[in-house]
């Protein structure tokens, strides 16, 4: 006896008790969220799409100025914080692609559609970056070793205050809360929510919440953060060599410092980039924990051949074995399965295969055998 249920990810109602799942059929057929083998796709985020397209575009601005006053203050730091300025430049258009990508429908060829093209595209990204990097590192070894180089600090201080400027700009328009009612959110209001009167929240609020909840909106806030700790830092500088031109080597150690800052953060990304390729168990997700919970629903024998690996950065897919007792019902045991996975460990995307337990069997077969600790 085997049932074989494949899930998409989307929103879960984990509202019910599991024991529920089993014991009342009438609420199982009307929490079809709970007990369908697919759960209901979240809709396009529009208001997320349209942020990262204007901080997109803003950021793409200040990497011009950038490259401009990094070239006219002869500043390896300006150049390196242009560097990180690109990371983020990569980071949005990876994340509009991946979003993009994400509403395309699986193909005979591409059967989990595109999922990983996020992926791909960060990898690609960070080689990139890493390549610039390193060339902004030897030029700023030579300015340490001959020392025979001149900064304009003028240039560097305007580069430096607008950067801090640009970034606060981006915050505030990823952050959602201070500019959610200038963008347009991409759908249009029914008249039935005019009619709610004070009682019931802003749907601009809504928006907001929806928008500082989405998983691009956060990655690119820290990016942004990230940024303007890094301006901070030039613009320090700068000060410091105007006060005093002796101080010129602030500008190669700030590009030792934001190139060490840069490497941190891609060797963490492309970290989790691996584990991806790899099929690896992502870190968010306790393996041991998954097992003992499968293992705590009543009728469950054993379960064996659990495997949990990432579809792309953000999708987790998991396929199980579960050996039950002859006499339990094995519908009720998968859902409350299904219930288990999205409710406790937001794992949406499963495969489950429901047989009889066979001790023997079970026993005797490598396969069956958990993994390695």
């Amino acid at each position: 006896m085997a049932n074989n249920i494949e899930e998409n990810n989307g929103i879960n109602n984990c509202s019910m008790n599991n024991n529920e799942l089993i014991s009342n059929d009438s609420t199982v057929n009307l929490q079809l969220t709970d007990t369908h083998c697919h759960v209901q796709d979240e809709a396009f985020d529009h208001d997320a799409r349209n942020r990262l397209v204007l901080v997109l575009f803003v950021c793409t601005i200040f990497l011009v100025i950038e490259l401009i006053g990094g070239f006219l203050s002869n500043s390896t730091a300006v150049m390196t914080d242009a560097a990180h300025m690109a990371i983020d430049i990569g980071s949005f258009l990876i994340s509009l692609i991946a979003m993009y990508l994400g509403t395309k429908r699986p193909t005979r060829k591409l059967s989990y559609a595109y999922a990983r093209a996020d992926v791909l595209g960060a990898f690609i990204s960070i080689l990139a970056i890493w390549v610039v990097t390193t060339i902004l590192v030897y030029a700023a070894v030579r300015r340490c070793i001959h020392q025979n180089f001149v900064v304009y600090p003028t240039e560097m201080i305007i580069v430096a205050a607008l950067g801090v400027f640009f970034n606060i700009i981006m915050y505030f328009v990823l952050h959602g809360n201070a500019l959610g009612k200038l963008l347009p959110h991409g759908h249009s209001h029914d008249d039935k929510y005019e009619e709610l009167g004070d009682d019931n929240h802003d749907i601009s609020s809504d928006v907001n919440s929806n928008v500082n909840k989405n998983i691009n909106i956060r990655a690119a806030m820290i990016h942004v953060i990230g940024d303007f700790i890094q301006s901070v830092g030039v613009l320090i500088a700068a000060i410091l060599i105007k006060i005093n031109p002796d101080y010129k080597l602030a500008d190669p150690i700030c590009t030792f410092i934001f190139s060490v800052l840069v490497i941190f953060t891609t060797v963490t990304i492309l970290h989790e980039i691996l584990i991806v390729l790899m099929e690896g168990v992502p870190a968010d997700v306790d393996y041991q924990k998954v097992v003992d919970d499968l293992l705590a629903i009543p009728g469950v024998h054993n379960m064996h051949s659990l495997h949990i690996w990432s579809l792309s950065l953000h999708k987790i897919a998991l396929s199980v074995h579960i050996a039950i007792d002859h006499s339990k019902d094995s519908m009720a045991i998968l859902n409350e399965a299904q219930s288990v996975l999205r409710c406790k460990h937001s794992i949406n995307r499963t495969t489950i295969q429901v047989e009889l337990y066979n001790k023997e069997i079970i026993d005797s077969c490598d396969n069956c055998r958990g993994p390695e600790t």
